[in-house]
């Protein structure tokens, strides 16, 4: 993973409107790649509803809001 204060994630037009966007586009495209290697996109969704799921159950709530 390349360091945030790199060039590369510099933003490229100081004009723009929201130059920050674009960084952090940028970082949280290459974050989610690292994240996900190895793993398929359905494995990781079921990861996230099972880690949402004992979270719930830890707080002593009830059904978690789990959208797909």
């Amino acid at each position: 993973m390349v360091r945030r204060t790199s060039r590369k994630y510099r933003p490229r037009r100081p004009g723009s409107p929201a130059p920050g966007r674009c960084w952090f586009r940028e970082l949280a495209t290459e974050v989610r790649a690292v994240v996900h290697k190895g793993i398929s996109d359905e494995e990781y969704v079921a990861t996230l509803k099972v880690l949402r799921k004992m979270v719930v159950n830890v707080e002593g709530g009830g059904t978690p809001d789990v959208r797909v």
